[in-house]
């Protein structure tokens, strides 16, 4: 008998767990080169060029790790119509399960090259034929890197961001991303060794870390915020922030009469009072429900 056989809900899990992995690599590279403040002095970009130059090994790693996911996620939706779909080789040529218990892990499963066709074979969720060549990009790229050492050309950490995030939002959509983020974080080895005090100034900082890295018409596609609009300070992340509160929220909707203001950092709406701010060089009218002004930071 096939025993331990995974469930859709496993293969997400995991996929979850690789895109997190790799979405921590990537920003970690980025805060490294910010907090070095190499722009500063680096006046042609020989050094920040150098420093991705240096970078490409780990960011190699992020691109397995996403690859990894993108294929746990249609094993995922795969296996939420029947995990033994995944199953490869005639029956003939299986181990033993008539004879004795051998787990699904023993069993070889089908090529990564040939999910897509299978997904869409069993779905009526037809994949787009542009996520088709994405996945079929980062594959081919990780299989470079796996049979060559590193891939052919240099590894931008925008295009991993987005291809992190459209796994998610086609293979996920239920899945918010920074809710994800949140959830990881507050249960990773660092919280579970000190605590998870930590985890809202993370947050806050990659939030503003992608706001700058990403296009508005990205931003607003992957989690509904307005690069354009103005931005306040979030009353409940920065309320809670360790160190300098970072303005990672916008008014929703986006005019002189809203009274909700959505937070990308925390994934929230939040409800605001329109007043003016008493501080004497402040013009904002945008105060916190508790008496807080969200522009300069100011209580009333």
């Amino acid at each position: 008998m096939i025993i331990e056989v995974p469930t859709s809900s496993d293969f997400m899990t995991a996929s979850l767990n690789s895109l997190n992995l790799a979405w921590s690599i990537i920003i970690q590279l980025h805060f490294e080169l910010k907090n070095a403040k190499v722009s500063d002095w680096d006046s042609d970009g020989d050094v920040t060029d150098e420093y991705w130059q240096k970078s490409q090994a780990p960011l190699g790693n992020a691109l397995i790790l996403v690859q990894q996911g993108f294929e746990l996620s249609l094993k995922s939706r795969i296996a939420a119509v029947s995990p033994y779909l995944l199953l490869s080789k005639d029956l003939r040529d299986w181990p033993a399960s008539d004879k004795k218990d051998i787990s699904f892990s023993d069993f070889r499963t089908i090529d990564s090259a040939d999910l897509i066709k299978l997904h869409n074979s069993i779905s009526a969720d037809q994949l787009e034929p542009a996520f088709i060549e994405r996945f079929d990009l980062i594959r081919k790229r990780r299989n470079q890197i796996i049979h060559h050492g590193k891939d052919r050309r240099p590894i931008q950490i925008t295009e991993l961001l987005e291809a992190i995030l459209t796994c998610v939002a086609r293979l996920a959509p239920s899945t918010r991303w920074m809710k994800q983020r949140s959830e990881y974080k507050n249960s990773d080895h660092f919280s579970v060794a000190y605590s998870s005090d930590h985890v809202s100034d993370e947050l806050c900082s990659e939030a503003a870390a992608v706001i700058d890295l990403l296009g508005a018409a990205k931003l607003n596609f992957f989690f509904g915020f307005d690069k354009k609009a103005r931005r306040y300070y979030c009353p409940s992340c920065a309320r809670y922030s360790e160190a300098d509160p970072y303005r990672t929220a916008h008014l929703r909707p986006n005019s002189s009469k809203s009274r909700t203001l959505f937070c990308m950092a925390c994934d929230e709406i939040h409800e605001i009072q329109r007043q003016a701010c008493a501080h004497p060089e402040c013009k904002s009218n945008v105060i916190s429900m508790d008496g807080t002004c969200l522009t300069c930071w100011d209580d009333q």
